[in-house]
């Protein structure tokens, strides 16, 4: 079940990484930094309700390419579900919103896993004799 979640975790924060602009910046702005939809507005100079629309068709995008990799939303959404109740707390969600809001809450951990994974993966530099960053 770990590794499942962990498979999971990956294939969310690819998915991220592959989706085109404005809508990357704007899911890691929302969900990763944690700022509202009214604040990235403001620091883009663009109405709230555009920021609100891209957060929403990436959303879309992200279940479509869950469903693409991992099959039917029935394969995915209770691995994204089991993952969401460990990490947050949702309080009597509906289908949708419970499956949304464990689907943000794996986003945010895959993203920082994923930059994580990459920063560990320098290569080691001989003139520091021994003191580099080794290949996990």
């Amino acid at each position: 079940m770990l590794l499942a979640q962990v498979r999971l975790h990956r294939l969310l924060a690819d998915l991220v990484l592959e989706l085109e602009e404005p809508y990357r910046s704007t899911v890691i702005a929302r969900f990763v930094e944690g700022q509202t939809a009214a604040s990235i507005a403001r620091s883009l100079d663009i109405p709230e309700s555009t920021v609100r629309w891209r957060l929403r068709e990436a959303l879309a995008r992200l279940r479509a390419g869950l469903d693409e990799k991992s099959g039917e939303r029935k394969a995915w959404a209770p691995a994204v579900l089991a993952f969401a109740k460990k990490g947050i707390g949702v309080a009597k969600p509906t289908k949708t919103l419970g499956v949304l809001a464990a689907l943000l809450a794996l986003l945010i951990g895959s993203i920082v896993l994923v930059w994580a994974l990459r920063g560990s993966k320098r290569d080691p530099d001989p003139d520091k004799q021994g003191r580099g960053a080794f290949h996990v």
